[in-house]
């Protein structure tokens, strides 16, 4: 038996930062599902498991629900399993509702509370728990228990009932014991970072990273998981599923003067069919008024889709260079903080470099934001 596992579609994403391209986007993303059902349905899976967020929100344009419906309802043969996510949750107004209203008999929503599992095909048993507006707290996964009958048994969850967090060295960690020592055959997890497999898990568990371009999971398109069970351990495949990819590029453009060499250099940097993230260094507010407009007119016709931002370099002096009294002031505080409050000392000095004197803009400072 084998399954396919995603999360974090986002379908109907309106893309504000993408304006001239979000309805291609949105595109590709259906297209994404297409391609995942296609091949589901080519190697014969049990099922395609969507582990949450489905849809951008409960507020999606109808012709997303239709593209759902329909894309499913090609492939009678693979069932298509649907966790409400965070921002598709389950309620009164969820967007399940209303696609439920032209489901094809092969789309199934794992509606939150329910602990008996779901049985979606012979064999097949899948166990779900997403997001209820109604419930601040979700039945955690320790609250489950795969049931006795004979088949494959997997868990569905949202990422927050086992989150990876950002850790000092290793970039991702787990806090939930849950995850790591769960009883099911397979758990499939969203939300919790990059894709991950988790090797120091018991049984095998899989985090889907969001397929769009949004995300810094992403750049390569987005991942999700094929997996394989037989009569050893399952096997887990994971599946590039291409489209679109996010690149930053970074340009120190201090003191720039020709606009058309500016953007060949941003054309050069830019793969075909890429969503650029141009990071400008030593801009200031004043320049970027002039410099993103035309910038984005000389590269419209060479690349896909173009965000730009500015991140002002500076830099705390090692001493004051002048006898300015508050510039003295805060060089002494830093020399005198405590090690766990010399950020924030320094931080002040490079927004009096930045020439941002007055301490209740600090925080609207470009570079304080990153």
């Amino acid at each position: 038996m084998k399954i396919i596992h995603f999360s974090g579609l986002r379908l109907g994403a309106p893309f504000p930062e993408w304006p001239a391209r979000g309805a291609e986007i949105r595109r590709e993303l259906r297209a994404i599902l297409e391609r995942l059902m296609a091949r589901a349905a080519s190697e014969g899976c049990a099922a395609v498991l969507s582990a949450g967020d489905m849809f951008d929100s409960n507020s999606v344009p109808a012709q997303e629900l239709q593209a759902v419906a329909q894309i499913c309802g090609g492939q009678p043969a693979v069932p298509l399993v649907l966790l409400p996510g965070a921002r598709d949750p389950w309620g009164p107004y969820s967007v399940y509702r209303h696609l439920a209203v032209n489901a094809p008999p092969n789309l199934h929503v794992l509606n939150p509370g329910r602990t008996e599992p779901h049985r979606i095909c012979k064999d097949l048993w899948i166990y779900g728990q997403g997001v209820d507006v109604n419930t601040p707290v979700p039945v955690g996964l320790a609250d489950l228990e795969p049931g006795s009958e004979e088949g494959i048994h997997i868990a569905v969850a949202y990422g927050d009932l086992g989150r990876l967090k950002p850790g000092p060295e290793e970039g991702l960690v787990m806090i939930s014991p849950n995850v790591t020592n769960h009883p099911f055959d397979f758990l499939a997890l969203a939300d919790g970072g990059p894709a991950e497999q988790l090797g120091g898990a018991q049984r095998p568990v899989c985090y889907a990273a969001p397929q769009g371009p949004f995300c810094e999971a992403a750049r390569g398109g987005g991942t999700a998981w094929a997996v394989e069970f037989g009569t050893g351990a399952p096997r887990v495949e994971r599946l590039d599923l291409g489209g679109f990819h996010r690149i930053e590029i970074h340009l120190d453009v201090t003191g720039f003067a020709d606009l058309g060499t500016l953007a060949q250099a941003i054309r050069h940097r830019i793969e075909a069919g890429s969503l650029a993230h141009v990071i400008l260094t030593g801009t200031r507010s004043a320049d970027r008024v002039l410099l993103e407009p035309a910038l984005m007119r000389l590269c419209t016709g060479d690349v896909f889709a173009l965000r730009l931002t500015d991140r002002t370099r500076t830099q705390a002096p090692e001493a004051p260079a002048d006898r300015d009294p508050a510039v003295v002031l805060l060089w002494e505080r830093l020399q005198q903080a405590p090690e766990e409050n010399r950020r924030e000392w320094q931080d002040a000095l490079k927004l009096y470099a930045a020439g941002i004197t007055d301490p209740a803009r600090w925080q609207e400072a470009p570079w304080a934001r990153s």
